[in-house]
């Protein structure tokens, strides 16, 4: 997660406070406020965002 995103700090939150299913949620809700976005289909998985990946990954 990162932290230092503005998006992140706008939003005040606690993540001490959140148990796993609030910040899955979280990231979810919010994907600018993921620092290395993972993919993962079967066992496999891609990390870092680059879209033209992330479709070639996904057929």
């Amino acid at each position: 997660m990162n932290l230092r995103s503005q998006v992140f700090k706008k939003m005040a939150i606690d993540l001490e406070k959140l148990n796993d299913e609030e910040v899955i949620k979280l990231i979810r809700d919010n994907p600018r406020i993921m620092l290395r976005p993972v993919l993962k289909k079967g066992n496999k998985a891609i990390t870092g965002f680059k879209e033209t990946a992330y479709g070639e990954f996904m057929l």
